[in-house]
């Protein structure tokens, strides 16, 4: 469901609404966890993840948005 909303299906819901609706992870920094998109043609395409503010230089935090499971703020 999330995934589909984000990656542009019916829903008139934008993006930047969609994510200010999130809630906001910490990295492993102890920093906000940006939530991105999958831009490379794979089978994740237009799927959303949260992940480290550093990029290139990551600390490794990486989550789905719509994974199941205990989602801290």
């Amino acid at each position: 469901m999330v995934s589909s909303q984000l990656a542009g299906g019916s829903s008139s819901m934008s993006r930047s609404r969609f994510v200010s609706q999130l809630p906001q992870l910490q990295c492993y920094h102890d920093e906000v966890a940006p939530v991105r998109v999958v831009k490379h043609h794979d089978p994740t395409l237009g799927k959303s993840f949260y992940g480290c503010g550093r990029w290139p230089r990551t600390c490794g935090f990486f989550k789905w948005v719509d994974e199941p499971g205990e989602v801290t703020e």
